[in-house]
């Protein structure tokens, strides 16, 4: 009987960090860090990608993890995880890893782990204090099955055919996705603030506007919302 590779069992740190680059790792299990995340916007072809990369750690070591697109929001610092089904890739020599579309992560029970300090991290929070204005809104369809956005999607019609995986689909299916940018006023004057779609869904929760805008059958137009409430600030 042929056992499973290493990489598809449940692994520690240390022994990820052993292997090479565009490995598979089946399970591994970590503590996300308080400190250290970073939100990035990349373009993958041609389009704009939004990630978030943590840090994890265990008794062995600690890890980078990128968390692409629908894993932005998954985890908390400070909270235990076990995230299955992700890659391992080599960034400026060091083995990191990421997450696919296979990939799944799911909280466990905390496990007790000392943060130590690490390797030195880049910190690219600015915190300011603003009014907002109005927040301009794009909305886009990701396809169910292979995540990718679509260029070409009429909201009226039944079914389209994911310019990604090529699989033809019911409309409904095809996921929105939101990305725009804030007006805010400062002391300094107005500003624009560009926004993620993880930021846009955590400010706009309360007012049910972008739970409103997934269900909308109407065109992929900009949109801009005005926020009336007195006192929103960021």
């Amino acid at each position: 009987m042929r056992s499973a590779p290493p990489s598809c069992k449940a692994m520690t740190i240390a022994e990820v960090k052993a292997l090479g680059p565009k490995q598979k790792v089946g399970e591994l299990r970590g503590k996300v860090k308080l400190h250290g995340s970073v939100n990035r916007v990349v373009s993958v072809n041609g389009m704009d990608c939004e990630l978030k990369e943590v840090w994890i750690c265990d008794e062995t070591g600690e890890i980078k993890v990128t968390l692409w697109d629908r894993f932005v929001n998954s985890t908390e610092g400070g909270e235990s995880y076990s995230f299955r089904n992700l890659s391992t890739r080599d960034r400026d020599g060091c083995i990191c890893l990421c997450t696919g579309p296979s990939s799944t992560i799911d909280q466990i029970t905390d496990l007790q782990v000392e943060e130590g300090e690490g390797a030195e991290q880049e910190q690219l929070t600015a915190l300011f204090s603003a009014t907002i204005k109005g927040i301009e809104v794009v909305i886009q369809r990701k396809c169910s099955s292979c995540q990718f956005k679509q260029r070409e999607f009429v909201e009226k019609s039944t079914m389209h055919q994911s310019e990604g995986c090529k699989m033809k689909q019911a409309s409904l299916r095809f996921s929105p996705s939101f990305g725009g940018k804030a007006c805010v006023s400062t002391d300094s004057g107005d500003e624009s603030v560009l926004l993620t779609s993880s930021a846009l869904s955590t400010h706009c929760q309360p007012y049910q506007f972008v739970k409103r805008l997934g269900g909308d059958r109407g065109p992929l137009s900009p949109v801009w919302l005005v926020i009336s409430e007195a006192g929103n600030s960021v």
